[in-house]
């Protein structure tokens, strides 16, 4: 006996995508409130495509285009998990950077996408990676 495929009109669908877009939205406004020391952050797929992102203008004006950062977000990711791989150190995590302002933050929400945050200097980073983990967490199951 053939199974039989579930079959979902257009309004059903739309109502699922919207459902999963307020989430997102939701849970990225969460993370910029409790951590108003971000500056940028964004979703980026495995392949360096923008997913979501919100960049401040003097990105926009120095001629970084959303595209550029998602590329370098994928570009680092590669590197921080070839290294462990070299390292033999398995299921990449987040990897941090600092600078003499600030710290980029990327964290892997899934096999399938990355997040990513600019902050300043006096950000707390425990409350940082404790507040990007719940944000992952929310976002894995609908991206």
């Amino acid at each position: 006996m053939k199974e039989q495929k579930e079959i979902r009109t257009i309004t059903e669908v739309t109502r699922a995508t919207e459902g999963a877009g307020q989430l997102m939205d939701d849970a990225l406004t969460a993370l910029h409130i409790n951590v108003p020391e971000i500056r940028g952050m964004g979703l980026v797929s495995a392949e360096g495509l923008p997913i979501y992102v919100s960049m401040p203008q003097e990105w926009d004006s120095g001629g970084m285009d959303e595209d550029q950062a998602c590329a370098m977000v994928s570009g680092l990711v590669g590197i921080a998990e070839t290294s462990g791989a070299r390292f033999r150190k398995k299921d990449f995590q987040k990897v941090t950077v600092k600078y003499a302002d600030g710290y980029f933050t990327a964290m892997r929400v899934n096999d399938n996408c990355y997040m990513f945050a600019l902050t300043g200097g006096e950000v707390k980073l425990g409350v940082l990676y404790m507040n990007m983990e719940e944000a992952a967490r929310q976002l894995a199951g609908v991206i």
